[in-house]
């Protein structure tokens, strides 16, 4: 009995001291590779080596692409006229989320701070947004943050009003030719620039008044989905060129939308892309067929992150 005891406790320590060895089995699950298409004219859909492991969510901007990794550091590429991807020291760790501009990014820090960095316009973080923040969006040449109690901070050079629908219980924003709040009951705000609706982008219908949990926004149209996995979307030409397709009415866990074009991912995995195809956008590559856990859209390239 005594042998055997030695000999249980010897392999248990063999054992033990493999299992040191050896990497954690979550550990090749943690983050992913990421995926772009469509526009390269400025580099953008050219993913560097540092964006090709260990990412864990990413954000197109015009003609740039940010990529946050598993670390809380940042890494950029495509554009740099306005020093859009030239990555400050102040992003290269801590960060928890990530927004690319038209030629402006900004980065969250997990302390609730905003960073922003290139085009002027969105780069001073006002004193507001400074703290306790905990979304951000850069929105074309301006900037938006949703603070801790749901209140929306909106700026480029100098802070902008927002509306009073969406001046409190905020979670979530989308802009583009106009703005979305998601409201913490589910329900949805829509405003556009000096008040105006050029296809009826900001009357949001009877669907997008409850059970929304993510917005988009395009040129002159608006996509949200349900929590029932289904997106639905209104404004400029969702009901031809933009128009769902039956593959988003069911199964979707996030959503993307660039300028002319939507992305859809599904609860398999797969990546939807229907709209206009300029440049490729809705040209998905092979590897968008499975595995990814993250996506985004702008103008005409799209980003997506797959576990390799």
């Amino acid at each position: 009995m005594v042998n055997t005891a030695k000999r249980l406790a010897g392999a248990a320590v063999v054992l033990a001291a493999m299992l040191s060895m050896a990497p954690p089995a979550a550990a090749a699950e943690v983050g992913g590779e990421v995926i772009a298409w469509g526009d390269d004219r400025f580099g953008e859909s050219t993913v560097p080596a540092e964006a090709k492991s260990g990412v864990t969510s990413v954000s197109a901007g015009e003609h740039h692409s940010l990529a946050l990794k598993v670390d809380g550091s940042v890494v950029a590429w495509g554009a740099n006229d306005k020093g859009q991807s030239s990555v400050p020291a102040e992003a290269k760790s801590g960060v928890i989320a990530v927004s690319a501009g038209t030629r402006h990014s900004m980065a969250l820090k997990s302390d609730g701070s905003v960073i922003s960095w290139g085009d002027d316009t969105g780069q001073d973080v006002p004193e507001r947004a400074k703290s306790g923040v905990v979304a951000i969006l850069a929105c074309g040449y301006e900037s938006m943050a949703v603070k801790a109690d749901g209140t929306v901070v909106d700026w480029d050079f100098f802070e902008n009003a927002v509306p009073a629908e969406a001046s409190s219980g905020v979670k979530a924003l989308a802009c583009d030719t106009h703005k979305l709040a998601l409201k913490t009951d589910g329900s949805v705000f829509a405003w556009g620039y000096g008040g105006q609706d050029y296809h009826g982008e900001t009357i949001v219908p009877p669907q997008a008044k409850s059970d929304v949990v993510a917005v988009g926004v395009g040129v002159f149209r608006s996509v949200v989905l349900k929590a029932d996995g289904s997106v639905f979307s209104w404004g400029y030409h969702t009901d031809t060129v933009n128009a769902v397709p039956a593959e988003a009415r069911s199964g979707v866990t996030a959503l993307a939308s660039g300028g002319y074009f939507d992305l859809a991912l599904k609860a398999d995995g797969s990546v939807l892309a229907w709209g206009d195809d300029h440049l490729g956008a809705t040209a998905l590559p092979e590897a968008t067929k499975s595995g990814v856990t993250a996506i985004s859209a702008r103008f005409f390239h799209g980003l997506a992150v797959r576990k390799k």
